[in-house]
């Protein structure tokens, strides 16, 4: 994942682990690993991960293993812009629960 721009990043927890959802704007770019051409676009992603919080319980590190989590296209776009950002806001809503129950 290469985010250009975090719309929504929050942290929930279920059945005793944290996932991290987040919202974001991703410009295309070409992906030497899976040697494809990925698009422009916002997209949601749920990963399971572990914080540790300072005294005051403010989030100072998050980790997370590679590969595990799940992401989905909102909408592809050609270019950012704010109406866009809004329309994957609300799309996001709607796809949270889906997403956390395919992990």
């Amino acid at each position: 994942m290469a985010a250009d721009q975090i719309l929504l990043k929050k942290y929930i927890e279920r059945n005793g682990i944290t996932l991290r959802i987040m919202v974001y704007f991703q410009r295309a770019y070409y992906s030497y690993a899976t040697y494809k051409h990925e698009p422009t676009g916002y997209f949601i992603e749920a990963r399971p991960v572990q914080i540790a919080r300072n005294t005051e319980g403010e989030i100072v590190s998050e980790s997370y293993t590679m590969f595990v989590g799940i992401a989905e296209t909102l909408l592809l776009v050609n270019r950012k812009s704010d109406k866009a950002g809004k329309q994957a806001l609300e799309m996001a809503a709607d796809k949270e629960e889906d997403l956390i129950s395919q992990l």
